[in-house]
């Protein structure tokens, strides 16, 4: 059990006036144990995954603390400029803020960013009560940190891109070499394959720790969450609703049509079959089956004609496939949403 002292108020703010120069505070920021913090010390971390938090439940579990006190300290680590950064137990910060409470019991851990991101989200997937959308931007936070020091990484970050995008890229780039032997794409990113390098290796753990999730069902079920609209996205963050059935009134384009019926959906909370059926009535299908038809088609042909025996005509066909496919995957990974 960590051993639990109480820093005195004043020598916290001390901190924060010191923090800049070497003194007691080097002592204190270098800490580990249960402290009694003033709460105005604390700050949310900027990363958190969890982007709601409903007002009514924050009530509940202040009233509780109030009742039976807090019986889990939060985890903190300490900042550069003297202050405390939330890692786990926001929601139990919150509470404590709402009751007016001045001070609070904290862990203080000596823990780096990969370290304090994986606790926080491990503590909201346990707790199973982030949206689809919040849990999705926390996997991508985590990846992204995890492979920050890898080569592919860093190739991908040196022209700009995103942490979010460049991590999108990596699941997108081993999703292309498991669908084909050899992967060879048109942009910057060219072979050698990242399968089976250190890239490989740290996406596959990310998911193996956190345990509910393959790599590759993230891939193909949760990032096609970032493709969603704003009005879905905050239907799902307040647990209005599902993540299926936001996926199904994706598909209308038009926003007075799907605000409607996502509103409808809501207050008689229509089956996922039912709602199948009020989107197909928006959806237009003619176009997307006229062109399955000819991809069809072209395949039959190609196959009765023998197209595969001629070298010309076979090279030909494979560097059309690789538009194609590689069209797919622009679909498949989406571009975050900003």
């Amino acid at each position: 059990m960590a051993k639990k002292f109480k820093l005195p108020t004043e020598k916290l703010e001390n901190l924060q006036k010191n923090a800049e120069r070497k003194s007691d505070a080097s002592t204190y920021l270098d800490m580990e144990g249960v402290v009694e913090i003033s709460i105005d010390m604390l700050d949310p971390a900027p990363w958190n995954a969890r982007r709601h938090y409903d007002e009514k439940a924050l009530n509940r579990l202040a009233n509780d603390i109030k009742t039976h006190g807090l019986i889990h300290p939060i985890t903190v680590r300490p900042k550069k400029d003297g202050r405390f950064e939330v890692v786990a137990g926001e929601r139990r910060y919150r509470a404590c803020k709402l009751m007016g409470l001045s001070n609070l019991e904290a862990h203080v851990r000596q823990i780096d960013d990969a370290t304090a991101h994986q606790m926080s989200l491990l503590e909201n997937l346990n707790r199973e009560d982030l949206s689809p959308y919040e849990e999705t931007l926390g996997y991508l936070q985590l990846l992204a940190i995890k492979l920050s020091d890898t080569p592919y990484f860093s190739q991908l970050k040196a022209d700009g891109t995103t942490d979010q995008e460049a991590a999108i890229k990596v699941l997108n780039r081993l999703w292309n070499e498991k669908k084909r032997s050899s992967y060879r794409g048109t942009n910057n990113v060219i072979s050698p394959e990242i399968s089976g390098t250190e890239t490989e290796t740290i996406v596959v753990s990310v998911f193996d720790d956190l345990g509910k999730l393959t790599w590759e069902s993230f891939f193909q079920n949760r990032l096609p969450i970032l493709r969603l609209s704003e009005d879905l996205i905050q239907a799902m963050n307040s647990g209005e609703l599902p993540y299926t059935k936001a996926r199904i009134l994706g598909k209308i384009d038009d926003d007075n049509v799907r605000i409607t019926l996502t509103q409808e959906v809501i207050r008689d909370r229509h089956s996922v079959s039912k709602l199948r059926k009020l989107v197909a009535a928006h959806v237009p299908r003619q176009e997307e089956d006229e062109l399955l038809d000819r991809l069809a088609r072209a395949a039959k042909k190609i196959k009765a004609d023998e197209i595969l025996k001629n070298k010309k005509k076979r090279k030909k066909l494979s560097s059309l496939l690789q538009q194609l496919e590689e069209l797919v995957s622009d679909v498949e990974s989406p571009a975050p949403r900003r």
